[in-house]
């Protein structure tokens, strides 16, 4: 059998990959999530979640004012890591005048410590994390756009986690149940 290099996913569907329901469920009994900041009306994790016509890039402010201790929970689409990354960096220092605490869970492609996005977003000027970075294995599954689970993933997955007052730690989890 042939080692597929290349994704198979049509090139208008490469964003609407959906988090695998059983770890978010994970990730929600530890963190307990009020955001999703990347989601359509169809496969919203939370309450409260940015679409792409409520664009959260675009948004001055990701946490509402009313939350004490806001937490959310980011699945960038691939083809805008970066720009998601900077504006979730962005809003964790934020969140941290504005309400004294606050935590972002970015799921992302674990390959990224070779990529700009993750050095400019997950490292500090020394090239030492400035948030903490949980490697998950197994490779995580994905959620095709017609809400079908998928296997077929080419790339290993992290957790970065942005808090107001960071750890600086990285480590592997077995992230299945």
């Amino acid at each position: 059998m042939p080692v597929v290099t290349e994704s198979l996913t049509p090139k208008e569907l490469k964003d609407e990959w959906r988090t695998l329901p059983a770890l978010y469920e994970r990730l929600d009994r530890e963190f307990h999530f009020d955001y999703d900041f990347a989601a359509t009306e169809e496969n919203a994790l939370c309450k409260n979640f940015f679409t792409k016509e409520n664009n959260a890039l675009e948004a001055t402010a990701w946490f509402n004012d009313h939350m004490s201790q806001p937490i959310g929970f980011l699945n960038p689409p691939f083809s805008q890591t970066h720009e998601f990354l900077s504006k979730a960096n962005e809003q964790i220092e934020l969140a941290s005048v504005t309400h004294g605490y606050g935590l972002i869970c970015c799921l992302v492609r674990a390959d990224a410590p070779e990529t700009k996005w993750f050095r400019e977003n997950a490292l500090d000027e020394y090239g030492r994390p400035k948030h903490e970075l949980r490697y998950l294995y197994p490779r995580v599954p994905y959620v095709n756009h017609e809400g079908e689970i998928k296997n077929m993933n080419q790339f290993p997955s992290m957790l970065i986690i942005m808090r107001t007052n960071p750890w600086l730690n990285v480590h592997w989890v077995n992230w299945k149940l």
